[in-house]
C-alpha cells in the first residue's frame, strides 16, 4: 500500500502489528501491542529535514485513536530543536485527549539535548521499552484520585 510516497509494510506480529516507513534522514517504525500501547522506534536524525515526515507519521498514529505511545529513541543519533518540538507537539496532542507519550532508551546526544533544554522534566523517560510498558501498565491498574 502506498503511503507518503514510500512503501508501507505491515504484517501480523505476536504482540500486534508492525508498520515500517522509511525516509533517508529518519526511520519510523511502529507496532501496536495487544493492550493498545503503540511502540514507535526512531532511527537516524530527527532534524529540520525529517520533522515534517516524522509529524506525518505520528499524525497517522494519533488519528488511529491510540492513547499511549512509547517512543524508543535507541537508534536516534541526533535530535534538533525542531525535532524536540515535534516530540512536544505529539505529547501535547496526546495529553489533550487524556493520553500520554513516554520516551525509552534515551542516551547519548538525545539524552544530552533533553537535559540541556530541561525537557527531561517534561517527558516520562524509561531505561527500556519494557520498563515503559510496565510503568504504563501499573498506572492503568491504579484508581483515579
Amino acid at each position: 500500500m502506498a503511503h507518503w510516497g514510500v512503501t508501507l509494510i505491515s504484517f501480523s506480529a505476536p504482540l500486534g502489528y508492525l508498520f515500517i516507513d522509511w525516509n533517508p534522514m529518519i526511520q519510523f517504525t511502529h507496532r501496536v501491542l495487544e493492550n493498545g500501547i503503540v511502540i514507535v522506534a526512531l532511527g537516524g536524525h530527527l532534524d529540520g529535514a525529517a520533522c515534517e515526515y516524522f509529524f506525518e507519521c505520528m499524525q497517522s498514529v494519533l488519528e488511529d485513536g491510540h492513547q499511549v505511545i512509547v517512543v524508543d529513541v535507541n537508534e536516534l543519533g541526533y535530535v534538533s530543536s525542531l525535532g524536540l518540538g515535534m516530540l512536544i507537539r505529539g505529547q501535547s496532542r496526546l495529553r489533550r485527549r487524556g493520553g500520554e507519550l513516554h520516551l525509552a532508551n534515551v542516551q547519548g546526544a538525545v539524552a544530552e539535548a533533553l537535559r540541556i533544554t530541561h525537557l527531561n522534566r517534561l517527558f516520562d523517560i524509561h531505561d527500556s521499552v519494557e520498563a515503559a510498558i510496565a510503568a504504563v501498565s501499573s498506572e492503568e491498574g491504579q484508581p483515579d484520585n
